[in-house]
């Protein structure tokens, strides 16, 4: 497959970031040569644009990206959100509820002007470090507009509120871990796939020609995004449902993998 034919989604959290938290310079070379032969490139993440402040620059984004999971389509070049869908205030009032019955677990709300921390976890080291030095809120300051909200906590932790979203608030809210130790809640719908296929009717003017989706991505929200791609890969550190949900498998995100997929989708 020729590179002109391609949009390539790339997920950024143990994709695209080693687990540095870094961007191998390789990568980002591969990426810009993608991009020369005629190939679209974007992003589709659970992170919010200020959370991508340090990486922006040094990546070709000019075309709307996927963010806080689906909740927003945003265009980097004009610096504003295109598409939006935040949770509604009765998903919003179940979810503190539902938060008053772990208090063990931290709370985070992502906002319109980044993310707030409402409530610390009690185990402080469940706190990814890329949250860390968020503002922290009361509960009482809780935002009246959010487009997700984020447990913190262990995975045995997040399981028990993420199995009561799923059976008893599924036509409110929608529910997926993006990090080992987040449980994302946004609206009902709402997924980096359902934003693909909107993302994907936009595209159409502006990369010119129809594109084959390629999809690369490591967690669990990257599942409904996979479903939506023609094709997908899977890092080689991720699960094995998220593996099996994918075309083929790539190396680990603790070394340059571009090359390989780059590779791999010439060959298609």
């Amino acid at each position: 497959m020729k590179f002109n034919e391609v949009l390539l989604v790339s997920d950024m959290d143990g994709t695209l970031l080693n687990p540095a938290h870094e961007i191998f310079e390789q990568n980002i070379r591969m990426i810009e040569e993608f991009i020369s032969q005629g190939g679209c490139f974007t992003l589709a993440t659970g992170r919010e644009w200020h959370a991508l402040g340090e990486y922006a620059p040094i990546l070709p984004l000019t075309l709307p990206l996927i963010l806080v999971n689906g909740a927003q389509i945003f265009d980097p070049v004009r610096g504003q959100v295109i598409d939006q869908t935040l949770l509604p205030g009765v998903a919003q009032k179940m979810l503190l509820e539902i938060a008053d019955n772990y208090p063990e677990l931290g709370l985070i709300a992502v906002t319109d002007n980044g993310a707030l921390i409402m409530r610390q976890p009690a185990d402080p080291e469940v706190m990814p470090d890329f949250y860390k030095d968020y503002p922290t809120r009361g509960m009482s300051e809780f935002p009246e507009k959010t487009y997700k909200i984020l447990f913190v906590g262990s995975l045995e932790q997040l399981q028990i509120p993420k199995n009561r979203i799923i059976n008893e608030f599924g036509e409110h809210l929608s529910s997926t871990c993006s990090y080992p130790t987040l449980l994302d809640i946004m609206a009902a719908g709402v997924s980096k796939g359902s934003a693909l296929s909107r993302l994907k009717q936009q595209l159409q003017t502006i990369c010119q020609e129809p594109k084959k989706i390629i999809a690369v991505g490591d967690q669990e929200n990257d599942l409904e995004m996979f479903k939506t791609a023609d094709y997908a890969y899977a890092m080689g550190q991720a699960s094995d449902t998220v593996k099996s949900a994918a075309n083929d498998v790539l190396p680990p995100n603790d070394e340059p993998f571009m090359s390989a997929l780059l590779n791999k989708i010439s060959r298609l």
